[in-house]
């Protein structure tokens, strides 16, 4: 068949036209694949030599995304540049200047272009140039930081760990009930509440350096509250006393008491006149050498007529080891010092008649 003129188009290469690996860079010519020669999807990663097709071989805007195929793949050694979005599955790019960086020490900076880190995040510059911690570098120019999100009925952390435990010590934040927990050799230690209030599991050493926890160097306990005295004789309990009124403070092993008992009837209180009278149901049992470290006072006050106050009164009190009682002793005067009082020695009766008294000790509780 002859033409006059012009001869006509062949039609387009298909992926059928073409064996697989038939096209290599020998091939081609500068310039010659044009996006007007190749059918839509023609072009796959079968009919391709590796290295055949080179920048040089295809024309500017020649192979646009009809002409690929969807299963095609790109490998190259090279750059792969664009001027437009790069979108891919899992990244849409659609920043108008460099927003992260992946260097050949395989180090990302998002914000930055050297990277300090292996991940950098940066949102301003701090002025610091060799952090100490570089598997995640935070900048920022100001005020700065990471959020750490959760539910209102969850709980967030920053876990440490190691090979033996994932998680062996803990920074958590419990939405739920707002406390900040921290856990150290897999136990929780610390708790701040949502009071404010912070609780130690183990105590607290103070001023003697970071490296420093014997028990020597501990404040291990912190307690107040309220106590009942009783009137005793060491055995027995009056039951004719009302208004014991009694406070403590114990810091450590140290116990400090104070209280107060009113007795509106001492001729039927149930005591025993030959023993010595005591305060009883100290908050905390005494130690065992509490004679040596013990000291307080005691004081008898009545204001109404029928009141019979003693003639020796009561001075000081004197706890017995192992025990939860405090004998009242009074000042005999000359080489006795201070002596027992016993229960036949004050007769309080009648209206506004108050004992008070102080005492100090150690106990192991």
């Amino acid at each position: 068949m002859s033409y006059i003129g012009k001869q006509p188009r062949k039609a387009a290469l298909t992926a059928s036209d073409i064996e697989d690996g038939i096209i290599t860079a020998a091939k081609i010519e500068d310039g010659a694949v044009v996006a007007a020669e190749i059918a839509s999807n023609a072009v796959t990663t079968a009919k391709i030599n590796a290295d055949a097709v080179t920048a040089a071989k295809i024309a500017d805007d020649a192979v646009g995304t009809d002409q690929i195929a969807g299963d095609a793949a790109i490998s190259t050694s090279g750059a792969i540049t664009t001027t437009g979005a790069f979108t891919s599955i899992g990244i849409d790019d659609n920043s108008d200047a460099v927003a992260m960086t992946i260097t050949d020490a395989e180090k990302i900076g998002i914000g930055e272009t050297a990277p300090l880190g292996k991940l950098h995040v940066k949102s301003g510059d701090s002025g610091v140039s060799s952090p100490d911690i570089t598997d995640l570098v935070v900048e920022c120019s100001g005020s700065g930081g990471m959020s750490l999100l959760g539910a209102t009925n969850g709980q967030v952390e920053i876990a440490f760990g190691d090979s033996g435990d994932a998680n062996i010590g803990r920074f958590a934040y419990n939405n739920n009930e707002n406390f900040l927990a921290t856990v150290v050799n897999a136990s929780e230690v610390i708790r701040t509440h949502s009071n404010g209030v912070t609780s130690f599991n183990n105590g607290i050493a103070l001023g003697v350096g970071a490296g420093n926890n014997t028990a020597s160097n501990v404040l291990g306990d912190y307690e107040e509250g309220t106590w009942s005295p009783t009137y005793s004789d060491g055995s027995n309990t009056s039951n004719a006393t009302v208004g014991l009124v009694g406070n403590y403070t114990k810091i450590g092993q140290f116990v400090s008491v104070c209280g107060r008992i009113y007795q509106n009837n001492s001729d039927n209180n149930g005591l025993t006149d030959g023993n010595a009278l005591s305060i009883g149901n100290l908050p905390f049992t005494s130690t065992s050498h509490s004679n040596f470290s013990t000291s307080g006072s005691v004081s008898t006050r009545g204001s109404d007529s029928s009141v019979t106050l003693p003639t020796q009164r009561p001075t000081r009190l004197q706890l017995l080891d192992n025990t939860n009682l405090a004998q009242v002793h009074y000042d005999a005067g000359g080489t006795k010092g201070a002596i027992s009082m016993l229960c036949s020695m004050i007769k309080m009766s009648g209206y506004n008649s108050w004992m008070y008294f102080q005492i100090s000790y150690e106990t192991d509780a």
